[in-house]
């Protein structure tokens, strides 16, 4: 579905960058190319507005920052164009139109297995650059669509149940690991406080708004809802839920994330908490130490015993 929608999206973005483009070759005596690529470009410096609002939006909401996280004026033009390119890839080509491709997974069953969970406004293609990366290690994957996109995260973990029953039924193996972003890290939390640690060997989520996020409160959707801060869902869980077996959940954020605000305490007690900086929300999912650390927590994920049916 999220999929459809995007599509139709980038539809209408289509045709008002069509409707400017006329407009500037009937009325304004435009050279069709120039006008085309004038109303391309305009689109794009919207686009990236919209983005760089965001930044100051969270750097204004986030309060103060740690001296060690802040970065120099020279380095906000990459922050920001990085973000900027993350998001125009996964949200105008990976996932409104790669998303039915499988991800690529070892077939090996040698490392932990490993199902891969979007977040808000997201599908499977979400992962298209990211997966790889973890393939290359040696783990099998899986990925899911969390649907339906704007209902209540408590509907998400009879998916993330059936997706591990394919990836445990697919590689032979016992425990799968789950790796979670943004509104995913959410949903996993939501399993695991329901079916508890049986099947799962380890758990990192990337930019999750544990604690909720204030740009939650700009959606009117369900799960938007329960993922602002102070919500009545986050207190539930957070209630429902067990600590995790020692090294088993590892949280990574960035202090420069442009959606979850604010960025600091986005975590939950007895995870192993990875910072860094300098990165924005989508592209977390590029950045070398993002990845590194992933793989580091599947690392520790393949010697973690669970208990046997903690809830």
């Amino acid at each position: 579905m999220m999929a459809t929608i995007l599509r139709l999206v980038l539809a209408g973005i289509a045709t008002a960058i069509a409707a400017l483009s006329a407009g500037l070759i009937l009325r304004g005596g435009w050279h069709p190319a120039t006008a085309i690529a004038v109303s391309v470009v305009t689109a794009l410096v919207c686009y990236a507005a919209v983005l760089g609002l965001e930044f100051l939006i969270a750097r204004r909401v986030g309060g103060p920052m740690v001296p060690a996280w802040r970065v120099d004026a020279m380095a906000v033009p990459r922050l920001w164009l990085g973000e900027v390119a993350a998001s125009l890839r996964v949200f105008a080509w990976d996932q409104p139109f790669l998303a039915r491709r499988a991800v690529r997974s070892q077939t090996t069953t040698g490392r932990i297995p490993v199902l891969l969970v979007h977040g808000y406004c997201c599908n499977r293609g979400l992962w298209r650059r990211f997966a790889p990366r973890l393939a290359k290690a040696g783990h099998p994957l899986g990925a899911v669509d969390l649907e339906p996109p704007f209902g209540s995260i408590d509907r998400y973990p009879d998916i993330l149940e059936a997706g591990i029953d394919r990836l445990r039924q697919r590689t032979g193996a016992e425990r799968v690991a789950l790796v979670g972003h943004s509104m995913g890290g959410l949903a996993i939390r939501a399993y695991l406080a329901r079916e508890g640690w049986q099947h799962i060997a380890g758990v990192a989520t990337i930019g999750s708004p544990h604690r909720g996020t204030r740009i939650a409160s700009l959606s009117p959707a369900r799960n938007a809802r329960q993922m602002r801060i102070g919500s009545r869902w986050l207190a539930q869980l957070a209630a429902r839920e067990a600590p995790p077996p020692a090294g088993a959940f590892t949280v990574i954020l960035s202090h420069h994330d442009n959606i979850v605000t604010p960025q600091s305490g986005q975590t939950i007690p007895g995870a192993t908490t990875i910072e860094v900086s300098g990165v924005g929300h989508m592209a977390m999912l590029d950045d070398h130490r993002v990845q590194a650390a992933v793989l580091e927590a599947l690392d520790r994920a393949d010697s973690v015993t669970a208990p046997a049916h903690q809830k």
